[in-house]
């Protein structure tokens, strides 16, 4: 898809949007998702934005608590890890929980599969071999996560960082990776130590893996930032739906017998796995190849009933930290607003990401690439985003990707981003058009 510049109503639209979310974020979790998680602490962004994509699932410690400061359990580390690490598209209970270990009791099944995943694939360890043991009440020091982190997320070797406590720890390098990736600054600044011998408490384990997935900036960064809120237009209604969507929805007469539709995604190429991957913009792709409700040509006739052209009507644009849909149809008649309501519904949460669709879908865009970087202009393009971005979470992180992460990308690979990140919590519907707010939502 062409990203495209809009008439007045798009750009009314982008202000709208930009500034209602500045004000109300739709990634994190409610003020007070655990009652002992104040906001003002340490590791409560990381711990909400966790929670608001469901990674803490039949983990928590108490009801309504979190418990951040209770050492975290192997088993835990385990089920936070493979969904970080991995996404969403993995299903444990599709799985046999069947075990090669001998301490892992009824009472953590919904573990085993994850916690077999990372012993597979080599990134925790067993803790005892005769009997086979993976210890899962056990907790788990700092010097012993940051070599579990190092191997999960593949972080580069680095030299050393200045920690002063590291003499003889086996894990020093592991530890000094996981510093030059910004996702420690130790356990104290002055003098600058890390604690290698310390249990890592739940709410350093939820800091440690919002980091490593840019969900929260990472520490040392201190952004200068205004509290005072931007103020919502009072035409505007703002609200949430049952399923968890935000909405915003405003009256717009200009121009006449239309309604302009945005579904916005708070999640673009900086929620990637890694660098250069261009995941999140094939992800876009494939939303537009069909879904439960639509075939792919059923989808395209259907926007076509609606009075939308393909091209300067409809679009969608990926960029480093959202992603958003849009279309205008016709209000004539009426039904055409429910109908394309449906479809980004269907979009939001019903996209088929087939690997027969996926396969014929890259050579789109990977011909999309070529046209982008393949110009003076886009060569240019491409090197003002390597400077800006350079020593920032954004770098390498480029939103169209490179030849070698598009052909890499496989169908499970997009499906995983998908279930991850368009989810109702993250996600906004922006309806403005010829028609009274109470008639738009």
């Amino acid at each position: 898809m062409v990203v495209r510049s809009s008439p007045l109503l798009t750009l009314f639209v982008a202000l709208t949007v930009l500034a209602t979310l500045l004000a109300n974020p739709v990634v994190a979790a409610d003020a007070g998702a655990y009652d002992d998680v104040p906001p003002q602490t340490a590791h409560a962004p990381a711990i909400e934005a966790l929670e608001a994509i469901g990674l803490f699932t039949d983990t928590d410690c108490a009801e309504g608590n979190f418990c951040p400061d209770q050492p975290v359990r192997r088993w835990v580390v385990a089920v936070w890890l493979s969904r970080a690490a991995y996404g969403f598209g993995f299903n444990p209970g599709q799985e046999a929980a069947t075990t090669q270990f001998a301490d892992l009791d009824d009472g953590i099944t919904r573990a085993v599969p994850h916690i077999e995943r990372l012993v597979d694939l080599g990134i925790m360890e067993p803790c005892s071999e005769d009997p086979l043991g993976f210890c899962p009440e056990d907790a788990i020091t700092r010097a012993e996560i940051a070599t579990v982190l190092v191997r999960a997320f593949n972080l580069p070797p680095a030299g050393y960082v200045g920690f002063g406590d590291l003499d003889g720890v086996e894990n020093a390098s592991d530890v000094n990776s996981l510093a030059a990736a910004r996702l420690t600054a130790g356990c104290s600044a002055d003098p600058y130590q890390f604690c290698p011998s310390q249990e890592v408490t739940r709410g350093q384990m939820a800091s440690f893996l919002a980091r490593a997935t840019r969900l929260v900036a990472p520490p040392g960064y201190q952004p200068v930032l205004d509290s005072t809120p931007l103020p919502t237009d009072p035409a505007v209604r703002v609200g949430t739906l049952d399923n968890g969507y935000t909405y915003y929805v405003r009256q717009n007469d200009k121009p006449g017998d239309s309604v302009a539709l945005r579904l916005v995604v708070k999640a673009g190429s900086i929620n990637e796995p890694e660098p250069e991957l261009g995941m999140a913009h094939f992800v876009e792709h494939m939303l537009f190849r069909g879904t439960e409700a639509y075939t792919a040509e059923e989808f395209t006739n259907t926007l076509r009933s609606l009075g939308v052209e393909f091209g300067p009507d409809l679009n969608a644009g990926v960029w480093y930290d959202q992603t958003v849909y849009d279309l205008t149809v016709t209000t004539d008649p009426a039904e055409n607003v429910n109908t394309a309501m449906h479809i980004l519904s269907q979009m939001g949460h019903a996209a088929l990401i087939e690997p027969e669709a996926v396969e014929s879908e890259r050579g789109v865009v990977l011909d999309e690439l070529r046209f982008r970087t393949a110009t003076a202009s886009g060569s240019i393009s491409a090197e003002f985003d390597r400077v800006y971005t350079q020593g920032t979470p954004y770098e390498g992180y480029y939103p169209i990707g490179t030849v070698a992460g598009i052909e890499s990308t496989t169908a499970e690979d997009l499906r995983a981003f998908y279930e991850t990140w368009y989810v109702p919590s993250n996600m906004a519907i922006v309806v403005v058009g010829d028609r009274p707010a109470d008639e738009l939502y």
